[in-house]
């Protein structure tokens, strides 16, 4: 979507000169999973994920994107992440109907 594109772009204009690698709906490993998340920054240099997908050491932020599928971000994928011990963890809500919109984290 173009609120994905946006985070992604966001991201990567910050981010990947300092060393990190952005990625956008690429899988992540996870002990039972492999989620495909709306984005996430991981430690770089990119070919250290050659010949595997970046685990929770390996990831400094996951990012969602969520319209009409907050409730699940807040609560499932939360869980999920908080278990994985991922570092950080943000929903970045579209505005509603009444134009409210939010970073939760």
């Amino acid at each position: 979507s173009k609120a994905v594109g946006r985070v992604y772009l966001a991201l990567t204009t910050r981010l990947a000169p300092a060393g990190f690698m952005i990625r956008s709906q690429d899988p992540i490993t996870l002990s039972d999973s492999k989620p495909e998340p709306d984005g996430f920054v991981a430690l770089g240099p990119d070919d250290r994920y050659d010949a595997r997908h970046p685990g929770p050491a390996d990831l400094l932020l996951v990012v969602e994107v969520a319209d009409t599928t907050l409730p699940d971000h807040q609560s499932g994928n939360l869980r999920l992440y908080a278990a994985e011990r991922v570092r950080d963890y943000c929903v970045v809500n579209l505005p509603d109907r009444a134009g409210r919109e939010a970073i939760l984290r």
